[in-house]
């Protein structure tokens, strides 16, 4: 499944699921018998339920890495080569949406946004040797996690009449802000000193999101537990060659992750 067919599976979503919530409501609002009290108040239960709220999770970060090295010569050597990383860390997100339960029927649709802040970050040391110039060379790699928002479709059904107990999948968007510093270094090349590089770059990435969970209703709030994974493309940076030593860095990164959160929310 592609980014763009997803966003624009959403939009289809949202706009059905508006235009069906607004036809609903105008036939409850004509739909009034002559006690003065619609089928709607006489139940406990009701078909868009809003809710705001938040959650705290884990995130766990899984990184696969190439870092290349291209010498004045043209003699490539790699730091690593489709190397494996991972690291935790604390994830907490601000989260708005509503749950349509279809009418007369225990299946709901619930449209979901988030914005998050992320923690976590990998730090790897690496190193190897250029045997042409004789020349000893470092990298030292940090990426990091830093922030995300999207957008969810959760689908699923309460397990009971009492509407309390809702067990759900869930597909959307995620667009994550991710961050790579890395400094590199080599001993003199020839008789001269070789500057070390520092670079830091962030950028934007953006995939699908597939999950599930489950929550629970306590009077006017609802908390739940989900998992998530979201494999994000590649991340490819091409370094500037080095001013002494022309040396130059070509690196890629493909990060995937997988959150588990809790969710505490307020339902109105």
């Amino acid at each position: 499944m592609t980014i763009n067919s997803v966003k624009k599976f959403f939009v289809v979503v949202l706009v059905l699921t508006i235009f069906c919530t607004n036809l609903l409501a105008q036939q409850q609002a004509e739909a009034v018998p002559s006690n003065g009290v619609s089928s709607a108040e006489q139940s406990d239960g009701k078909t868009v339920e809003w809710y705001l709220g938040g959650s705290i999770g884990w995130d766990y970060l899984m990184v696969k890495r190439t870092e290349q090295l291209t010498t004045v010569d043209n003699h490539q050597f790699s730091f690593s080569q489709n190397k494996s990383r991972s690291a935790n860390g604390i994830a907490g997100k601000a989260i708005v949406g509503f749950l349509w339960t279809i009418p007369d029927t225990a299946f709901v649709l619930s449209p979901e946004v988030y914005w998050g802040r992320i923690n976590t970050q990998i730090t790897v040391q690496e190193s190897t040797y250029d045997t042409i110039n004789n020349a000893s060379k470092q990298l030292q790699s940090t990426l990091r996690h830093i922030r995300s928002m999207g957008l969810v479709l959760r689908g699923g059904f309460y397990l009971s009449n009492r509407q309390n107990d809702f067990l759900y999948v869930l597909i959307g968007f995620d667009k994550s802000q991710f961050e790579n510093k890395y400094t590199f270094s080599s001993t003199d090349y020839l008789t001269l000193a070789v500057p070390s590089t520092v670079i830091k770059q962030r950028k934007w990435s953006n995939a699908p999101v597939f999950g599930f969970g489950f929550e629970r209703k306590f009077n006017a709030f609802k908390v739940g537990i989900d998992l998530r994974y979201i494999a994000y493309p590649n991340w490819r940076q091409v370094s500037q060659k080095n001013s002494v030593s022309s040396d130059q860095l070509a690196l890629r990164y493909k990060p995937r992750v997988i959150t588990t959160s809790l969710t505490f929310c307020y339902m109105f």
